[in-house]
């Protein structure tokens, strides 16, 4: 019997511990995930392939815990002996200067092609070799005012067809009478 009453009470002094471990645990782990969590918002860029040969998709994820914005993209690198710098792209769905992308939200904007390269050819971008080496630069503004860019490298396999729309439409001369 005396046995018993031992295996009881330490039986209980467990429980109880396990009890108290479990109670500060409920109140200390959300406190500790909230004091790391950074208050901003965290935006994460993928370009996407869309049906219309002179536009690209950008899909913009934002798993930061408040809202940022969308400002802007243009496009750098080089095509063939071509240098481009902040050659603008207009941003669907911008809504005026900026598009909210809200905390756990994801969005799908098209980038569209506003103008040409002057002299930029369509041989020049056909091969997609070593000569093409272009990306897409984002301009975005997370929770706490900070700007930011993000550069994104463009796949020329993947996406010829939109940056054969930077080309020159070649001059078609008019046929000679008879």
């Amino acid at each position: 019997m005396e046995k018993n009453r031992d295996t009881l009470t330490w039986t209980i002094s467990i429980v109880a511990l396990l009890n108290s471990i479990v109670s500060v645990s409920v109140v200390v782990v959300p406190i500790a995930i909230n004091l790391f969590t950074p208050k901003n918002s965290n935006l994460i860029y993928s370009i996407q392939a869309t049906a219309d040969p002179t536009s690209i998709g950008l899909l913009v994820s934002n798993s930061g815990i408040r809202a940022g914005t969308i400002s802007g993209a243009s496009l750098s690198g080089h095509i063939g002996n071509h240098e481009v710098d902040g050659l603008e792209l207009r941003v669907s769905d911008l809504g005026g200067s900026a598009a909210i992308v809200s905390p756990g939200d994801t969005k799908l904007f098209t980038l569209n092609v506003l103008k040409t390269i002057p002299g930029l050819r369509f041989f020049e971008v056909l091969p997609c070799g070593p000569a093409v080496a272009i990306s897409i630069d984002v301009s975005s503004t997370d929770f706490l005012g900070q700007r930011q860019s993000a550069r994104l490298p463009i796949n020329c396999e993947e996406q010829r067809n939109f940056l054969l729309s930077f080309a020159e439409m070649p001059e078609v001369s008019p046929k000679m009478g008879n």
